[in-house]
């Protein structure tokens, strides 16, 4: 009888040890998981930060230009007041008024693209913020298997020990 029950506890033990090398494939595959996780996530904050860059260059473009803008707006009309009060540099002032609102429709086609690739860069940094946070969540998730598994590990090594210890008494 003594040998039947010696059979099926190591029978039991080897299940055990299986089961723990499988355990533990396991946890090393979760934790390359976890690496690569942690790789993206690099990898798409390095790409946020470019971007908040190119947010913040586009944003000052933007004042630039804005600036020139009124700046240009100023001139036309200024140009606009002198043609009225003086009608004998009419002609003068009609090239002038010309010029200004040449460079007027330029700087505002200027304005128009800036504020779209602001827009642009905004929704990009808006996405990546999503896949920044989701990639934590995922790591976290991550994280969290691999500390239960590593906690079913353990207790699975607690049995195995005691099985181990259990049958070296009844051997004894």
């Amino acid at each position: 009888m003594e040998s039947a029950e010696f059979a099926s506890l190591a029978a039991k033990v080897e299940i055990a040890v299986s089961r723990i090398e499988a355990l533990k494939a396991e946890r090393e595959g979760l934790q390359s998981e976890l690496a690569a996780a942690r790789e993206a996530l690099k990898a798409s904050q390095s790409e946020l930060g470019a971007t908040q860059e190119l947010l913040t260059e586009t944003e000052g473009q933007l004042a630039q230009v804005r600036s020139e803008l009124g700046e240009a707006q100023g001139a036309l009309s200024e140009s606009r007041t002198q043609s009225a009060e003086l009608e004998g540099m009419l002609s003068e002032t009609r090239g002038q008024l010309q010029e200004t609102q040449v460079k007027l429709e330029g700087v505002q086609a200027t304005l128009g693209e800036v504020e779209e690739q602001l827009v642009s860069a905004r929704t990009q940094v808006a996405g990546l913020e999503e896949t920044v946070a989701g990639k934590d969540a995922e790591i976290e998730g991550l994280r969290d298997d691999v500390n239960q598994r590593s906690a079913n590990m353990n207790q699975a090594g607690d049995r195995v020990r005691d099985l181990v210890t259990r049958l070296e008494a009844a051997l004894v």
